[in-house]
C-alpha cells in the first residue's frame, strides 16, 4: 500500500488545474502569513501541561554548546524522550492521547529522521518541526490546532514530531531571547509563549491541506460541510466558497476521465503544498510492527478519497494498487491487535470506514 504514497522518479503526469486555483493559493498564502505574524507579535501562552512543554522541558542538553554537538546530542536523546512521553515510533507502540492539539483522540508519531540543522537553525522561525499527518476537520479559517478551538470528535488525528528539529528550533529561540534581554533588559519570553508564537502557527500549513482533502471527500460523498463559527479577531479573506467551487471543478474533471490512483495522488491540487503527493508521501519512519497500525490509520482517509474517485475495476493500471489496498485494509479490518490500540468509538469509526473502502475495492 505504501508504494502509492512514494514520489515516482522521473514520472510526468497530466495534471488538471481548476480555473482560479493559482489565485486562491496566493490569497491563502497571504492569510497564512497574516495569521503567523499576528501570533508572533502578540505572544500568548499555551497551558503549562501542554505535551510540547513537557517535551522541551525534558531535554537536558545545554543550549550553549556548539550547534554541531547540540544536534548530535538531541538526536541521541530523541528516542528516550519519545518513549517517556508514549509517542508512537518504529521502536514503540505508543498510545492514544487526547486533546493535545485537536478535540479528540490523537496519535503522536516520533520522527527521528535527519535534517539540515544549519538551515533549520538559520530559518528557525519558519521551522515545521510539528506537522499534521491527519485531522478530521474541514474549516479553512486557519485556527490554531488547540483543543478549545475545535468541536469534539471520535475520529483520530495524527501528529508527527521531529523531536530533534523542535529542540534545535527552541535553542535558536532561547539564544535570541537572551540577546534581546541583554540589549533591552526585558524579561525573556517563555517556552509556553514559544509554542503559541511559532510551533502551533507553523502547523497550519499541513493543517490547511488536510482541510482541503476533507472538503473534497465531503463534496464527493454528498456530505454536508458544517461551517465553523470560530474565527480570528482580525480580518482574513474568506475563500471558502471559491475553494469549494474549484474542488467541484476538479471532481467533475476526474469524473469524466480515467485516471489511475498514482496519477490522482500526484495530481490533486492543494492550497499550501502543490499536490497531494507532497502532503501524503510517507515519512522516513521504518515500517515496523510497532508503528504499522498508525501509518495505515493516517492514510485511510486518503485511500477513502482515491477509492471514491476511481470507479471499481475501470482502469487496468489501478489493479496492482487495488490488490495492495485490499490486502492492507482487510488486514486492518480483521486484525484485532491493530484495532485494540483504539478507543471503542474510534475503532467503530475505523471499521465503518474500512467497510466502505473494501466495498469500493470490490470486496463483497
Amino acid at each position: 500500500m505504501f508504494e502509492l504514497f512514494q514520489r515516482p522518479d522521473g514520472a510526468n503526469f497530466q495534471r488538471y488545474e481548476p480555473p482560479g486555483w493559482r489565485y486562491l493559493k496566493e490569497q491563502m498564502d497571504l492569510n497564512l502569513t497574516k495569521v503567523k505574524r499576528f501570533y508572533r507579535i502578540n505572544p500568548t501562552a499555551v497551558p503549562s501541561n501542554h505535551i510540547l512543554v513537557r517535551l522541551l522541558q525534558s531535554s537536558t542538553v545545554p543550549k550553549h554548546m556548539g550547534l554541531n554537538r547540540y544536534y548530535d546530542n538531541v538526536q541521541n536523546l530523541s528516542l528516550n524522550l519519545s518513549s517517556a512521553l508514549f509517542f508512537t515510533s518504529s521502536a514503540r507502540d505508543g498510545k492514544i492521547t487526547y486533546g493535545n492539539f485537536y478535540n479528540g483522540p490523537e496519535i503522536i508519531l516520533a520522527d527521528f529522521s535527519d535534517f539540515d540543522y544549519e538551515l533549520e537553525n538559520s530559518n528557525w522561525q519558519d521551522t515545521q518541526a510539528v506537522q499534521v499527518e491527519y485531522h478530521p476537520y474541514t474549516d479553512l479559517n486557519l485556527i490554531l490546532p488547540e483543543k478549545a478551538n475545535y468541536p469534539q470528535t471520535e475520529v483520530i488525528s495524527v501528529i508527527r514530531i521531529n523531536l530533534a528539529k523542535l529542540l534545535v528550533q527552541y535553542r535558536a529561540f532561547r539564544l535570541q531571547e537572551e540577546k534581546i534581554a541583554e540589549v533591552t533588559n526585558l524579561e525573556q519570553r517563555s517556552v509556553y509563549q514559544f509554542i503559541r508564537m511559532y510551533v502551533l502557527p507553523n502547523m497550519l500549513n499541513t493543517h490547511l491541506d488536510y482541510s482541503v482533502i476533507n472538503r473534497l471527500n465531503c463534496l464527493l460523498g454528498g456530505i454536508d460541510i458544517v461551517p465553523t463559527n470560530k474565527k480570528h479577531s482580525f480580518h482574513l479573506n474568506d475563500l471558502t466558497s471559491k475553494v469549494d467551487e474549484c474542488l467541484q471543478f476538479e471532481i467533475d474533471y476526474y469524473g469524466k476521465v480515467n485516471r489511475d490512483m498514482r496519477t490522482l495522488v500526484n495530481s490533486i491540487k492543494l492550497l499550501n503544498l502543490d499536490h497531494l503527493i507532497d502532503l501524503v508521501k510517507m515519512p522516513d519512519i521504518a515500517t515496523t510492527n510497532q508503528v504499522l497500525w498508525a501509518l495505515v490509520l493516517m492514510r485511510l482517509p486518503v485511500i477513502d478519497l482515491l477509492t471514491r474517485i476511481c470507479s471499481t475495476g475501470a482502469v487496468p493500471l489501478n489493479r496492482g494498487f487495488r490488490n495492495s489496498l485490499l490486502k492492507t485494509v482487510t488486514m486492518l479490518r480483521t486484525n484485532n491487535s491493530l484495532l485494540n490500540h483504539l478507543p471503542f468509538r474510534s475503532s467503530v469509526e475505523i471499521e465503518s470506514l474500512c467497510d466502505r473502502i473494501l466495498y469500493r475495492l470490490g470486496h463483497r
